[in-house]
């Protein structure tokens, strides 16, 4: 179709009708937003052992930051048979704040961290001995830890069965772990 024609149909002559008007691109488009890596546990199964990571665990579903850290002082690392869920649970802790308990984020990245620095990585995490179960709770608490502190989706968070770190099995429940990270 020629332009008299197209003009003709809409009504206008072509010395009568306005200059055609493009959109100028809007330079000042939102970015997208950023997300959000807020710490945070899904709620678990209430039917919890009495360990000391599933107690910790349930009182930060319930974001009952103060008495987690409770029950962390002292000497609740010996309940743990893995160093690094001594730092990771920690640092769960750490990351969790409210009204009664402030966060404190850099204190939850040293301890995250020294995992890799002092026992090897994140490798077997949460898995018995045995390899044969994994903990949902270690894995969560996990997962939510590494999500805030690295940045990254929690769906992006693997708990590998790949074999434990030497550092780990080689542990002796006889010092706290989190005396190795500096506060």
């Amino acid at each position: 179709m020629s332009a008299a024609v197209a003009l003709a149909l809409t009504g206008c002559a072509a010395d009568r009708c306005p200059p055609t008007q493009q959109s100028a691109p809007n330079s000042q488009q939102e970015a997208p937003a950023k997300p959000k890596y807020g710490f945070g546990v899904p709620k678990g199964d209430p039917s919890l052992d009495r360990s000391t990571v599933n107690t910790v665990y349930s009182l930060l579903g319930n974001r009952k930051c103060k008495t987690a850290a409770d029950n962390m002082d002292d000497d609740a690392w010996q309940d743990f048979l893995d160093p690094r869920e001594v730092l990771l649970v920690q640092a769960a802790v750490e990351l969790c704040g409210n009204n009664d308990k402030k966060a404190d984020p850099r204190r939850a990245a040293a301890l995250y961290e020294a995992v890799s620095d002092q026992f090897g990585g994140w490798n077997h995490i949460g898995w018995s001995e045995t390899s044969s179960s994994l903990s949902w709770h270690v894995c969560e608490m996990y997962k939510s830890v590494a999500s805030t502190i690295d940045k990254k989706d929690r769906d992006d968070v693997i708990c590998s069965n790949a074999d434990a770190p030497d550092k780990v099995l080689q542990w002796q429940a006889d010092t706290d772990p989190r005396a190795l990270v500096q506060r």
